[in-house]
């Protein structure tokens, strides 16, 4: 009995945590809001399954990933790259829960969704430190080449 309440749990957390996932404040955008809580539901719910069979192997539960990163990436073909990121966390948060560690996936979670909201400027900011970067390689082979020039 404890462990169906246990699987239970664990159910109404991974839709808890892909619902989170696919929020935005866009109106547009409302379309996949029930795609990302149905992956983090099926990954979880069969992971939880597995784990109830006393002798698993864990190689199952590899076979259940590749199945949902296959059919992610093979269906998926019109989606933008950030919904794909979404999609492929959504099922690896998935097999998080359904393993049992509940509160790993809800740092993950947090985590991700910070990067996800904060992506632009974390992105101009990458871009511009190597922007700075690829500028100072510039002027070092430049007085690289001075230097040659007046020593011939």
């Amino acid at each position: 009995m404890f462990q169906l309440i246990v699987y239970i749990f664990k159910i109404v957390i991974a839709v808890i945590a892909g619902y989170a996932l696919s929020y935005t404040s866009d109106k547009e955008d409302k379309a996949f809001v029930f795609h990302y809580p149905l992956i983090s539901f099926l990954a979880s719910s069969l992971v939880g399954v597995i784990i109830l069979i006393p002798d698993y192997n864990s190689f199952l539960i590899g076979i259940i990933f590749f199945a949902l990163i296959y059919y992610l990436a093979h269906n998926l073909e019109d989606f933008t790259l950030e919904e794909k990121y979404k999609f492929l966390f959504c099922s690896i948060n998935g097999l998080i829960i359904g393993l049992g560690y509940i509160f790993y996936s809800i740092v993950v979670t947090l985590i991700f969704i910070y990067i996800l909201n904060n992506f632009t400027a974390i992105y101009e900011l990458v871009i511009s430190n190597k922007k700075k970067s690829s500028k100072n390689s510039d002027i070092d082979s430049k007085n690289d080449l001075e230097l040659n020039e007046e020593d011939s």
